[in-house]
């Protein structure tokens, strides 16, 4: 299997399963580059990833067209796996390029946001209005230009989220050509791990990510100061790049922040509470899930995160309505007061974290592409599943 990997912003949270994937394919995988870090990333804790072990075309500027056009026409057999319809605004006359001339294609995409919300700051308020009411047209003319444009069998898409599958299919894409995906990291082992049993202490829960609107972090402190209020031993502890006075108030006795974690330890720190909390407006996917899983903590989820699929499939956690300050407030209550199902969701979390491993990935999106462009199996299951 011949794979061309084509990516705007080629992250660490993304190589681990590229890495997989070449241990499974009989070809060596190529890269094709943009970048592999930004500034406003590495403020917000994002490290630059080592590609020396890969093959790797870097995707300049000057010359972008005849480069992509040339990798296109070098590799007719190859399945071309676009990260992105527009991550890189470059890839998507590349990908119309492909499809026209016979090329298979797969397109790995996270959803649009349905808020009004900045992704990576703080962006107009307006601007962001006219992108939601925008989207979905724009994913609809994309459906039928490439469905029109592309023979059966020919394009598929790696939804990042049921969310994203979801907006897919509605758009106008074929659901027998959507498989859900998700970003994948591997487990981090350390010398002194936290025991993961429910015991009588104060639920200590902590929140990782950047201190942006988008991130809902406003509603968390306020259920979390709610419930302490009302007399429940309840804690939040906030870790992350941006301005915390926005969000807490100096002389909170429940809610802290403590920093930025460095790179790379994030899990260390989250195994050592209760859960972990995300209640974004939007998360394309949320890799601190994974991370959190993986050390056998639940996560208690906004509706809108796209690995939310993890923890409705697992128990591994609670899910609320995104935006509802008393759906948040009602499940964190019941996570705070039931202590046997706090240790119920930290076996499940245990569980699922087995499951979602790079390697995992790497064997499922060799699957998909199988099934689909050769018709050889059945249609995988996502690795996020119970097996049977």
């Amino acid at each position: 299997m011949n794979l061309i990997n084509w990516q705007a912003n080629f992250t660490e949270h993304q190589s681990h399963t590229w890495a997989e994937i070449q241990r499974v394919v009989d070809e060596e995988v190529v890269h094709i580059v943009a970048t592999t870090s930004s500034e406003l990333r590495k403020k917000q804790g994002w490290s630059t990833i080592d590609l020396s072990q890969m093959k790797m075309i870097s995707f300049e500027r000057k010359g972008w067209w005849k480069l992509g056009t040339e990798v296109i026409r070098k590799h007719p057999g190859a399945i071309h796996v676009f990260g992105g319809f527009w991550a890189d605004k470059r890839f998507f006359p590349l990908i119309i390029y492909a499809i026209v001339h016979g090329n298979k294609v797969a397109v790995m995409n996270e959803p649009f946001a349905l808020d009004a919300v900045g992704y990576l700051n703080e962006s107009s308020k307006l601007i962001n209005r006219l992108k939601v009411k925008l989207r979905p047209w724009v994913y609809k003319l994309t459906a039928l230009l490439l469905t029109t444009l592309s023979k059966p069998n020919q394009l598929c898409i790696l939804a990042l989220s049921d969310c994203a599958e979801e907006q897919f299919i509605r758009a106008g894409f074929l659901s027998d050509q959507v498989f859900p995906f998700g970003y994948f990291v591997p487990k981090l082992e350390y010398e002194n791990e936290v025991c993961n049993e429910v015991q009588q202490r104060p639920v200590k829960l902590i929140f990782v990510g950047s201190l942006l609107k988008r991130k809902g972090l406003d509603y968390a402190v306020y259920a979390v100061e709610a419930l302490h209020a009302a007399g429940l031993s309840v804690s939040l502890d906030i870790y992350g790049h941006g301005e915390s006075k926005e969000f807490l108030s100096s002389n909170s006795q429940s809610v802290s922040y403590k920093g930025e974690i460095p790179f790379g330890q994030s899990q260390k720190v989250i195994a050592e509470y209760d859960a972990l909390i995300l209640p974004s407006l939007h998360d394309g996917w949320g890799v601190v899930v994974n991370e959190s899983l993986l050390q056998g903590i639940p996560v208690i989820a906004s509706s809108n995160v796209g690995a939310k699929c993890m923890i409705e499939e697992s128990g591994a956690g609670m899910v609320f309505e995104s935006g509802n300050q008393d759906s948040l407030l009602k499940l964190l209550n019941e996570f705070c007061t039931n202590a046997s199902l706090r240790g119920e969701q930290k076996r499940n979390a245990k569980d699922i974290g087995a499951l979602i491993t790079p390697k995992n990935a790497a064997n499922y999106m060799k699957d998909v592409f199988e099934f689909y462009y050769a018709g050889q199996g059945e249609r995988p299951k996502r690795i996020w599943c119970r097996q049977s």
